[in-house]
């Protein structure tokens, strides 16, 4: 009898932990994904710096991917001497395009808030989507970008300044 009671007790005890502890629900998954944002920011920053290398971020409505960019010099009428970037997306374990479902994304940059386009975009399209270029000096595109989900008033806005700083900030303590 006494060990059906200490069982019964392990048992509501270990099913109380389960349901506090649990995956943190989705304020929590919102955090880690502008977490890994950030740091994936930082990591593209320091691989533009070692190799010397233009990147940028292109944002999407529901994802993000991250690209090289090449210098070329045009030649042609419209824009001969011009430095042009053009860009080869990184296809890598890290780097890879992000698909963020169920989030959503919100750019602010140079004082507008910017495009987020669809996936299946032409590259003519594409041209006029949000984006943060990184600089083989560092120094990036500042912005402020909002991570939210659509019914959670709780949203996550990092911001970047020219200088390559990143500041992950809570809406709570805005």
């Amino acid at each position: 009898m006494e060990l059906m009671v200490v069982l019964v007790l392990m048992g509501i005890i270990l099913s109380m932990t389960t349901l506090t502890g649990g995956d943190g629900g989705p304020a929590r998954k919102l955090e880690e994904e502008a977490q890994r944002l950030v740091t994936l920011i930082r990591m593209a920053r320091e691989e533009a710096i070692l190799r010397a290398e233009d990147w940028e971020v292109v944002f999407y409505e529901d994802s993000y991917k991250f690209q090289r960019l090449k210098r070329l010099v045009g030649e042609n009428i419209e824009n001969k001497g011009k430095l042009i970037l053009e860009g080869s997306d990184v296809n890598n374990r890290v780097f890879r395009k992000r698909t963020l479902s169920g989030y959503k994304l919100n750019v602010l940059s140079e004082g507008s808030i910017k495009r987020l386009g669809n996936v299946d975009e032409s590259e003519e399209d594409e041209v006029s989507l949000a984006r943060i270029q990184i600089s083989p000096s560092g120094e990036i595109t500042p912005f402020e970008l909002n991570v939210h989900i659509e019914l959670l008033e709780h949203y996550f806005v990092i911001i970047g300044s020219e200088f390559g700083d990143l500041t992950l900030k809570n809406s709570k303590d805005l």
